[in-house]
């Protein structure tokens, strides 16, 4: 049994100061158990002696009664501010149990199986050939499983396979590719012949917009344009269709691109989810090997040449300065001036001995 807790003073004197109720008293334990038994009418009359010799006994065993009952123990209230512990039951047989992490194979295969088919059914109504269509379909898959990380945490993975199967199979230089032959397209009826006479861009577009049911935003997103050049694709299409199919107007267009989409998706695509893991494996592989080999070759090329090749011819000497070349003297039979008597001024008529003589000069002969 705990101790009695002391209280303050400052509460002591804030009671003491508010007025007191007065108090009801409170009826003994003999009482309360006798007051349902005391059901018997009261009369005005004066009791017979035996009536009232009999109460006091009747009164005296009831308090013993009551005396030998054994009574209940109130539990004790906790102290204020004191929790008491709280002990956990949980409940092991009918709570699920939480679902272990699916593995990244496990998880491809499961998106491979769910959109695999409607996939190929696009495809085949954008470029009309079924066979491409399969291939167009395994490449969507095959770069998905090489960037499965990226797919994994993207927030649309059917969006980003679709648009890798379908920017590889609307490009244009897969024509030029070796070994493709491209086969005759089979159009399915008068609105798949339409879609085939389309543009790309707009067959793309409208197949997004209307057979999809994507938004606006969605599909400019994810044919890689802005809004605006969408929505111009998307009414020049609906404007072509509507034109080479007889009764077919902008609010029909939409359910009949569904109906078309819906048919054959009861199949199984041609190639199982492990086959294209397995085949996306061996293609990585196959490129590593061979980006290692290129490698390897050229830096062989490199040493043989630099081994085998003509040692270097020396480098050519500076040719030398040329001399200068002397004053021409005089000719034999010029007659040199004494010296000491300078050069013969000009105009006066004397020939220094150089070149001709000048044109009537007599030229004087020197006699040894």
């Amino acid at each position: 049994m705990t101790a009695p807790r002391k209280k303050s003073s400052s509460s002591a004197r804030r009671k003491s100061n508010r007025p007191r109720k007065p108090r009801r008293p409170r009826p003994s334990t003999t009482q309360r158990e006798s007051a349902p038994h005391d059901t018997a009418p009261t009369s005005t009359s004066a009791p017979a002696s035996g009536a009232t010799d009999a109460a006091p006994t009747a009164t005296a065993a009831a308090g013993t009664a009551t005396a030998h009952r054994p009574r209940t123990k109130h539990a004790t209230k906790p102290r204020t501010g004191h929790t008491p512990p709280r002990t956990y039951h949980p409940v092991a047989t009918t709570a699920p149990r939480p679902t272990p992490p699916r593995t990244p194979e496990a998880a491809f295969d499961a998106l491979y199986a769910r959109t695999a088919t409607a996939l190929l059914r696009q495809l085949e109504l954008l470029t009309g050939d079924p066979v491409f269509a399969g291939q167009a379909m395994a490449r969507g898959f095959d770069l998905a499983w090489q960037r499965w990380p990226e797919v994994a945490r993207d927030a649309d993975p059917v969006g980003w396979v679709r648009a890798a199967a379908y920017e590889y199979a609307l490009a244009p230089w897969r024509r030029w590719v070796p070994g493709h032959r491209p086969h005759p397209r089979t159009p399915d009826g008068e609105l798949g012949a339409a879609l085939l006479d389309l543009q790309p861009a707009h067959r793309r577009a409208v197949l997004l917009h209307d057979g999809l049911g994507l938004g606006l935003r969605a599909a400019a997103a994810e044919a890689e344009a802005s809004t605006a050049a969408t929505a111009e694709r998307i009414a020049r299409a609906r404007e072509a269709l509507t034109a080479a199919v007889p009764d077919m107007d902008d609010a029909r267009l939409p359910i009949e691109l569904v109906a078309l989409l819906g048919r054959g998706l009861d199949r199984e695509p041609p190639l199982g989810a492990a086959d294209v893991r397995d085949a996306s494996e061996r293609g990585v592989r196959r490129r590593t090997v061979g980006v290692f080999a290129l490698t390897a070759l050229i830096a062989v090329a490199t040493m043989v040449t630099v081994l085998v090749g003509p040692a270097p011819a020396p480098a050519p000497s500076p040719a030398p300065a040329p001399a200068p070349s002397p004053a021409p003297g005089p000719g034999p039979g010029a007659v040199s001036a004494p010296s000491g008597s300078g050069s013969a001024p000009s105009g006066s008529g004397q020939h220094d001995g150089v070149g001709p003589p000048p044109a009537g000069e007599r030229t004087h002969a020197v006699t040894p």
